[in-house]
């Protein structure tokens, strides 16, 4: 009597509550989960933390339930069943650890085979949300062999189905399904598992057996959602065998749009309609459905990021970066995080907007330079027929009281031909305005400068834009936007004049501007070629950016690593081409790291295996600068420099023997040592370093002398420089040195004078030529060289200026940067 009765009242009373109140849960777990089904759906609905608080409360209460039944009823037959819930309630809540504890303590503990068999189904399902499907697979391994009744054959298909999902394990998970299925009925959820069948033969291409089982959901009783996705997915993979199957398809697809139960679908309707043309060749309707299917999508962002995806695939594989980017912005925006691809697309969005920046810095300088180039009475039409057209699109603006001047089709002098990069070339006919880089960089600029840089959204004008805009424009907006503009139209010719004057201000006229809209063109060639093959991994793309580098710039410094880069490119396919890239880098660069790989295929390892003995005579050296024994640390440096000197590591050499020099000579060769390591190292940490070190000196010397004040010193006995002082951004060092090296070997003196490069300030540079044994010799050679006036006309505006200073006044000279008192030293004691 005792025993029945608490097997009775455990099972009627605290277990069936519990029991209940998981199923509620179970039930609100599947409810709120929303099905994508444009991906391979969930056996059982994936769970989280965050859904775990939201029901959090019954949870609680099932465990309090299920924990009565085992303290009050120890004798009763429910005791493990119970306990089989609160493993479950402890699943549901996230607490995983504790979830396996008490499947297993069922398993060991229970004599109920069917227990402990439900209690290692569920034990499976937790180590997969665990991530430890080693361990769920050895559960697998066990169950297998033993005899489980029906109920739990199907929860072990269905739980084995998920694992191999979990492993991407297609064919094994179409087979347990199969198996599945057979013991499932329809109101336990047969529909989706005839729905899953479908996706999963779609996806191994089979399409009879795919079609078999969308068919067999319509006939499971399914909901209206899960019929209507079988019902579009029978047209996918339906046989088309006859040439009217094709219209038969598309006759269905309208059916399905017009059906007024399917309008919130019609979104995905649109892009399985693109899907199927895309399918069968059909591109501009394929497009054209998935910009249809973007349009009417308004609360579904997962739908449409799939079709703004689908469109920049599309125009990736066209060469149209621009709009591909475009495209992938949008993707971005709109995918949501769980997505699998979500971490993949936010990358290809960064990939591609750094491909777009480069091809845009290209074709804009190209065009600014075209201009640049034009004979000025041309370019001045040109801008005239600019302007002019501009104004006929404000006009037209505000006849009809919008503002949107960008819908205009403004013709200008140039058509714009897309080359392999998608960057514009002009061949000289007309082209829509929006088309011509040169004016589009033209128009950006005027744009930032009237307005900032305000980013692309509705009622970018106005200056409250918090508003929310509701995408419709009402009669007092248009009005608004109409009085902007009739306000703009007051000063006409004010703003012509300037627009002429501002599109001029924009082109590079003078040759240094010239220079630097190459050195842009350069170096985005360079990078184009990078994110092409390395991010990438476009082959044709990538041959093309760096041959149309190699081939424009001759003296291009990133020539080695790209002649590298083409050797190896070509290497899988076409080796005689290879190799003609690989001589040619070994025959021009024999010095450059990627030469020396390629002759020596172990030069990497030589080169790690120097670099940790530099290491260590560095070491040594430092140990040695620390205790002040200057001269032995000089030393062991010099040897390291002599042992390897072309390693990578000897700028860290090369630097603490200046610091070394700090120490040891005079503050001027310091320094000057200092700038010319900034000039030459490549270390981005040293060159911070050492720029840090020459400030601090910099700081020091001026200091010094002024508590002191600029006094020059009248010793002219000792050693001489001539200086020749330029505006630093006005004209090239080299090509100074080349003119003074040039008269220096016409003179028998001046073969052993040297010409190098100092920088005094932010403004000014000077070439410095060393050296005369006193004031009379260096005199000789600056009278001699005035009359000789070899610098021309080319240094005119550079407000070139040159003089003798003796040694000591030099470096007075170099720590104060007082130029004009030394002037007047020099034309009172040299004159």
């Amino acid at each position: 009597m005792s025993k029945n009765w608490h097997n009775t009242t455990a099972h009627y009373n605290a277990y069936f509550l519990a029991d209940q109140k998981l199923k509620e849960i179970e039930q609100q777990i599947e409810d709120a989960h929303q099905r994508n089904f444009n991906d391979l759906l969930y056996i059982e609905p994936p769970l989280d933390t965050i859904m775990a608080q939201q029901y959090a409360e019954p949870l609680e209460e099932a465990m309090k339930m299920a924990s009565l039944a085992i303290e009050r009823h120890k004798n009763s037959k429910w005791v493990d069943d119970s306990y089989l819930l609160v493993g479950k309630a402890r699943f549901y809540g996230r607490e995983l650890e504790h979830a396996i504890e008490t499947f297993k303590y069922v398993n060991t503990k229970s004599k109920d085979d069917n227990v402990r068999h439900k209690a290692l189904i569920h034990l499976m399902h937790t180590f997969m949300d665990d991530t430890a499907l080693n361990n769920a697979k050895g559960v697998a391994d066990f169950l297998r062999k033993e005899n489980l009744n029906k109920e739990n054959t199907r929860d072990y298909n269905l739980a084995l189905a998920s694992l191999y999902r979990h492993r991407q394990e297609w064919d094994q998970m179409a087979a347990v399904l199969e198996n599945a299925v057979a013991d499932t009925k329809k109101k336990d959820g047969r529909a989706k598992l005839h729905f899953i069948l479908g996706q999963l033969y779609q996806r191994m291409e089979n399409q009879e057996e795919a079609y078999k089982n969308f068919r067999q959901v319509l006939r499971s009783n399914p909901d209206y959602e899960l019929s209507f996705f079988a019902r579009l997915h029978m047209a996918q993979v339906a046989n088309l065998t006859e040439e009217g199957d094709e219209k038969q398809i598309r006759r269905y697809f309208s059916k399905l749009l017009r059906d007024r139960k399917n309008k919130e679908y019609r979104d995905k309707i649109y892009y399985e309609m693109g899907n199927f043309e895309m399918r069968h060749g059909n591109i501009k309707e394929a497009i054209d459905n998935y910009k249809k299917s973007v349009a009417v999508s308004t609360n579904n962002p997962r739908q449409k990021s799939y079709a703004y995806r689908k469109l920049a695939e599309f125009y990736y594989t066209e060469g149209r970066y621009k709009l591909s980017k475009a495209y992938y912005d949008s993707t971005a925006t709109t995918t949501p995080q769980d997505e699998t691809d979500y971490a993949f697309l936010q990358n290809r969005q960064r990939i591609m907007a750094d491909l777009v920046e480069q091809i845009t810095v290209i074709e804009q300088q190209d065009s600014l330079l075209r201009l640049a180039s034009m004979d000025p009475a041309a370019l001045d039409a040109y801008i005239e027929d600019v302007v002019k057209q501009e104004e006929q699109a404000r006009e037209l603006a505000l006849r009809k009281g919008a503002e949107k001047i960008n819908q205009v089709n403004v013709r200008t002098g140039f058509n714009t031909i897309q080359d392999k990069f998608g960057t514009t070339q002009e061949d000289g006919s007309g082209v829509w305005y929006f088309y011509n880089t040169s004016l589009v960089s033209i128009g950006q600029t005027e744009f930032v400068k009237r307005w900032g840089n305000r980013p692309l959204e509705d009622n970018w004008r106005r200056s409250d834009r918090g508003r929310e805009s509701t995408g419709v424009t009402t009669q007092a907006q248009a009005r608004e936007e109409f009085e902007d503009l009739a306000e703009d139209a007051i000063s006409n010719e004010e703003r012509i004049a300037a627009r002429r004057s501002q599109m001029i201000e924009n082109l590079p006229m003078a040759p240094e501007q010239q220079a630097e809209a190459r050195l842009q063109i350069e170096t985005a060639y360079y990078n184009l070629g990078r994110i092409l093959n390395y991010d990438l991994k476009e082959f044709l793309p990538t041959v093309d950016a760096y041959t149309t580098l190699l081939s424009r710039f001759q003296e291009s410094e990133y020539r080695p690593e790209v002649l590298y880069n083409l050797y190896l490119l070509y290497l899988p396919s076409d080796e005689a081409k290879a190799a003609q890239y690989r001589d040619e880098l070994i025959r021009m660069y024999p010095e450059s790291t990627f030469a020396r790989t390629l002759i020596n295929p172990n030069y990497q390892r030589e080169e790690d295996q120097a670099t940790a003995q530099l290491k260590q005579l560095y070491s040594r050296a430092y140990s040695l600068y620390q205790r002040q024994a200057y001269a032995r640390a000089d030393s062991v440096l010099a040897q390291g420099q002599q042992l390897y000197p072309n390693n990578t590591f000897q700028s860290h050499l090369d630097l603490l023997r200046i610091l070394i020099m700090g120490q040891t000579d005079d503050v001027q060769r310091y320094q000057s040592s200092l700038e010319q390591f900034i000039q030459a190292n490549e270390n981005e940490e040293l060159d911070r370093y050492a720029t840090e070190l020459l400030q601090a000196s910099h700081k020091f010397s001026a200091d010094s002398t002024l508590s002191q004040g600029t006094v020059y010193e009248e010793n002219f006995n000792q050693p001489h420089y001539f200086i020749a002082l330029y505006n630093s951004g006005q004209t090239k060092a080299n090509e100074l040195i080349r003119i003074i090296d040039q008269y220096n070997a016409k003179q028998e003196a001046g073969r052993r004078l040297k010409a190098t490069t100092i920088i005094l300030n932010d403004r000014k540079s000077m070439v410095f030529v060393s050296q005369f044994p006193d004031k009379t010799a260096a005199m000789q050679y600056f009278r001699a060289l005035e009359r000789k006036t070899p610098f021309g006309s080319d240094f005119e505006n550079a407000d070139l200026e040159y003089f003798v200073i003796s040694k000591d006044n030099f470096g007075i000279l170099y720590n104060t940067k007082d130029v004009g008192r030394y002037s007047a030293f020099f034309q009172k004691f040299y004159y």
